[in-house]
């Protein structure tokens, strides 16, 4: 706090920046050898002996991710107070704590083993993470911009997902869904909701120190 208080505006972004993208690479990191412990993604043999070998642009690019998101849920709230007198809930520290959580365990609920091969029975289990999903947007969040920008990146990232499973740079063991897991968007909005509430509050911890 003492550090932050001898920085200009543009070190204050540049921090939130950098926050942000280092807490999405390493979210990432673990949640990507969760799911290759777990068999949900398919990486060459042996690559969780060598860490070096996992592919630097997964959390790469989920760093970079984490920070437009962290960086553009202020802004929305910014632009929704200007134009229709919106205020969200202020968040404390352990909210955004127990946010990020929810999402680990909403990750982690994904990568249990799932061997049902009947349809109807892998659309309630994805049907059911989106609605924790969903309610962890309620518990924490409950604004608009939150839930515009979880659905917006949702959508996204989910098509930029099956795009690249297409061209054959990653895979799943079990696509239940146009090649991909179908419980993706959820996990994305979850995301989404955490990390945007990470950004939003290193935003408020910037404006209650000038």
């Amino acid at each position: 706090m003492i550090v932050c208080r001898t920085l200009v505006p543009p070190m204050h972004f540049l921090l939130r920046t950098l926050i942000v993208f280092v807490v999405g690479v390493l979210l990432s990191l673990a949640l990507l050898i969760l799911q290759i412990e777990r068999n949900v993604a398919l990486f060459p043999p042996g690559v969780l002996s060598d860490l070096s070998s996992i592919p630097w642009w997964v959390p790469i690019s989920c760093g970079a991710g984490a920070a437009t998101i962290g960086l553009s849920l202020p802004k929305m709230d910014e632009w929704f107070q200007r134009k229709y007198d919106y205020h969200h809930d202020q968040v404390e520290w352990v909210g955004v704590l127990r946010c990020v959580g929810i999402f680990v365990g909403i990750t982690y609920a994904s990568t249990l083993a799932y061997n049902s091969e009947i349809q109807i029975e892998v659309a309630k289990f994805s049907v059911s993470l989106s609605l924790m999903a969903i309610g962890q947007w309620w518990l924490f969040d409950r604004s608009v911009s939150g839930f515009v920008l979880g659905v917006a990146v949702s959508f996204t990232a989910t098509a930029v997902t099956q795009i690249i499973v297409h061209y054959g740079i990653f895979s799943f063991s079990k696509p239940d869904f146009l090649s991909i897991r179908s419980w993706l968007p959820g996990v994305f909005f979850s995301a989404t909701i955490a990390i945007g509430s990470l950004g939003r509050q290193l935003a408020q911890t910037n404006e209650a120190i000038h």
